[in-house]
């Protein structure tokens, strides 16, 4: 695996590498970076999802930027 940033890795990357990953950074660093990539995966439909909904647009413009610091600070 060539990627230096894991917004740039699937969770199939890590699962076709998974012996290759597991020797690098151990079965906690799998856990940790299956977690992030998933999270990132249901902020970002989570988003689509409230911008599809009628909402007040004020409280959407919250929430929305709400999700991605938290997507961010991941």
């Amino acid at each position: 695996m060539e990627a230096r940033e894991l917004q740039l890795i699937t969770v199939e990357d890590i699962l076709k590498n998974i012996a290759i990953v597991r020797g690098q950074v151990g079965d906690r660093g799998v856990l940790r970076a299956l977690h992030f990539i998933r999270e990132n995966e249901r902020v970002r439909k989570e988003v689509e999802a409230l911008e599809k909904t009628i909402l007040l647009p004020s409280i959407r413009k919250l929430w929305i930027r709400y999700l991605v610091r938290v997507r961010v600070a991941y």
